[in-house]
């Protein structure tokens, strides 16, 4: 039996994309694959800023995060490799997340790039004596980094603490008690420490750091991401990180207020729906019929609704928080790459759905 039937009239060739229930477009992603990891990214923003232009991004990276929790059976394997969701999320945290970074780990990072001074703390590269005393101030730059985190949750874009809100929940359904993990691999992993050992792509400094300073920043996050996981340096591996343990021991509780802050459930989030017409609430195993204009259309009435969105806007935040402004260039080129593409792949892109137990009555082309 199928799992949903979807039936739709006069649609162009992007409206089917949009269906509610995301068919078509986890279709799309599986039937579109890109060995080169660059060439994925381009593909997913494209992807992305056609949803977020019709108010749909939200909702995109929320039905992609629930998959792959649901898609998960090994609790500590959630969000750990690089798929769809963690990709997705990655190109949100660049596309909103820099101003926070500044904020609260800026100054930090600039402190010890400026400073020109060699942290290493590997014995091997480093007397003792020395050793010793860089751990202290690699010590030091991390306790800042985790204070001004705690300090600024109140600073994170509302979107971000809406999503890793959302992980939060999903993940503590599924495996009770390690929602911190899932959360944390995000909020550190692929957020705070990509940005300490990258700033110059985050906007924190205009050049790439010397070797000596990134060798100082690769070892905060080192010891932030063993702080984010409740993992003490077991010496197996990286013995010379041992004598930081101390600090994680410090500062477990800071990191769980951290994750647990920036995914509070009271966060005042609320997504805009894109404004069309859908006959009926369809379920699993009802047949639903959905009704769109045509795609030019929905452009112009999508850039009437930016720009009267572009006038109405105060010096507050809107309360309908989406993922990030599209352009209407970025938007029409998306709608042109990925139009080119889903005309392309259309056959697969229906294989995909029989396989999952979707029946389709329309023609994708």
């Amino acid at each position: 039996m199928p799992r949903h039937i979807l039936t739709l009239r006069n649609q162009s060739k992007f409206d089917v994309l949009f269906s509610p229930n995301f068919e078509v477009a986890a279709a799309y992603l599986a039937a579109v694959c890109r060995p080169d990891e660059q060439l994925r990214v381009q593909m997913l923003t494209d992807f992305m800023n056609l949803f977020c232009a019709r108010g749909l991004g939200v909702n995109l990276l929320k039905w992609a995060l629930s998959a792959e929790i649901d898609n998960t059976s090994n609790p500590r394997d959630v969000f750990r490799g690089i798929s769809v969701s963690t990709l997705m999320m990655e190109i949100v945290f660049e596309k909103v997340g820099k101003e926070f970074l500044n904020l609260s780990i800026g100054n930090t990072i600039r402190e010890i790039i400026q400073s020109g001074k060699n942290y290493e703390v590997d014995t091997n590269r480093v007397d003792a004596k020395t050793a010793k005393k860089n751990s202290k101030h690699l010590i030091k730059f991390t306790q800042q980094i985790i204070d001004s985190l705690l300090e600024n949750i109140s600073n994170c874009p509302k979107v971000l603490r809406f999503l890793f809100n959302h992980i939060k929940d999903m993940v503590k359904a599924k495996f009770s008690g390690f929602w911190n993990v899932a959360v944390g691999s995000f909020v550190f992993l692929r957020f705070i420490c990509t940005a300490i050992v990258f700033p110059e792509t985050w906007d924190m400094v205009y050049e790439a750091p010397s070797l000596v300073s990134r060798r100082g920043l690769i070892l905060v996050s080192k010891l932030l991401q063993n702080l984010s996981n409740n993992r003490e340096f077991d010496g197996k591996k990286e013995s010379y990180m041992v004598s930081m343990n101390t600090f994680i021991v410090d500062n477990k509780l800071k990191a769980f207020q951290i994750l647990d802050g920036l995914s509070e459930s009271g966060t005042d989030v609320r997504y805009r729906i894109a404004v069309r017409r859908i006959s009926g609430n369809p379920s699993a195993s009802e047949s639903s019929e959905l009704n769109y204009g045509s795609l030019n259309t929905q452009m112009r009435m999508l850039r009437k609704q930016r720009k009267r969105g572009r006038k109405n806007k105060g010096p507050n935040t809107n309360s309908n928080v989406h993922l990030y402004e599209v352009s209407e260039e970025e938007e029409e080129a998306a709608f042109q790459k990925i139009g080119e593409e889903f005309v392309l792949y259309s056959q697969a892109i229906i294989s995909h759905m029989r396989e999952n137990g979707v029946i389709y009555f329309a023609k994708l082309t």
